[in-house]
């Protein structure tokens, strides 16, 4: 197991949270979850150098795994962690409903058999996402609308032998805005597949979760690294409103 931040400073190894800083990356926008009050800095921003504004060309909502088996109490694989988003979800699709973004709900369903398991699943996890339970079903507060789309993934990846982008390049999507769990797997998966099918991509921060702290932030500053931004829900709605709202 890796040391922590603390650990790594204490033994004469600079920690990550404070290389992170000396780079740039992080800005202060106040208590916002992470340690020292601090957040990612958009990647796009980083770039410019500068604080503007999101752009979401042709922006589509991506909700992923938001289902029961992984977020109500006691579930298989439960993530305490991914009720906390809930609310912030919420108002996110709130208001990309109103200003008529298009939404994809994406969602992991699995055969009784298990025949359609990734390869290390079985050792992994418990069977979870069975077709036709209610385990499987996306939790009320988000759950889809008619006019929204359903997409059923089998692997982390949205993309991966989905619908999923010919989805999108019907609706001539140009920016992706991703959220839900695990922000280290299924979140992180889609996001550079995305990223890959040039999709510009943006996390909402406080609309995903993991099982640790640590993890979430890590996958984050990979995000931000490499492929995208990571920003504040708020800010998300702030710009959709000024640019969406005004067209």
């Amino acid at each position: 197991m890796a040391p922590d931040a603390d650990q790594a400073q204490g033994s004469g190894k600079q920690s990550d949270s404070r290389r992170i800083k000396n780079t740039g990356l992080w800005i202060d926008i106040g208590g916002l979850g992470n340690r020292d009050g601090k957040t990612f800095i958009s990647r796009s921003r980083r770039l410019a150098g500068q604080a503007s504004m999101l752009k979401l060309q042709n922006p589509v909502l991506v909700i992923l795994d938001m289902q029961r088996d992984f977020l109500d109490p006691g579930a298989p694989i439960e993530i305490a962690r991914g009720r906390e988003i809930v609310p912030n979800l919420v108002q996110l699709l709130s208001s990309c409903r109103k200003l008529r973004v298009p939404v994809v709900h994406v969602i992991t369903i699995h055969r009784r058999d298990g025949k359609d398991w990734e390869i290390l699943e079985p050792s992994r996890v418990p069977p979870h996402c069975i077709e036709n339970t209610d385990g499987s079903k996306i939790i009320s507060e988000l759950a889809p609308l008619e006019n929204e789309f359903v997409v059923v993934k089998k692997r982390y990846s949205a993309f991966f032998n989905t619908e999923f982008d010919a989805i999108l390049r019907r609706l001539q999507a140009k920016t992706l805005i991703i959220a839900g769990v695990t922000t280290e797997c299924c979140v992180r998966s889609t996001v550079f597949d995305a990223y890959f099918r040039d999709y510009h991509v943006i996390v909402p921060m406080d609309c995903t979760d993991s099982l640790t702290e640590a993890k979430k932030k890590s996958s984050l500053q990979d995000i931000v690294d490499c492929v995208g931004d990571a920003v504040p829900s708020s800010e998300v709605i702030n710009a959709m409103g000024a640019q969406i709202g005004s067209e």
